[in-house]
């Protein structure tokens, strides 16, 4: 009755993290701060401050007013409710004869 969209995004506040939904695509964006240290000379840097932007195709149409996320130790997790007509229905057929 959903997906569900896991980003690993370790170092962040949700608050640097922006998330826009449409009925076939989610989008997460936002900014890993600067590190803070002054006056360091790096031999080996593997992590930069700056922006980032992430765009997925949905496989179906979703809600996006019923979507929730949470952010929890770097991981955010996107609840995606599928919409009425993308999920499967059942229909009865009488068989005659």
């Amino acid at each position: 009755d959903e997906l569900v969209l896991r980003c690993y995004l370790p170092g962040l506040r949700k608050e640097d993290i922006n998330l826009d939904v449409t009925e076939t695509n989610v989008s997460v964006h936002g900014t890993y701060p600067e590190p803070e240290q002054k006056d360091v000379q790096w031999h080996t840097r593997c992590f930069e401050g700056g922006t980032f932007s992430l765009s997925y195709d949905l496989p179906v149409e979703i809600q996006p007013d019923k979507v929730k996320a949470t952010y929890t130790n770097g991981v955010l997790e996107v609840h995606l409710p599928k919409s009425e007509a993308a999920k499967p229905h059942r229909v009865k057929v009488t068989v005659e004869g």
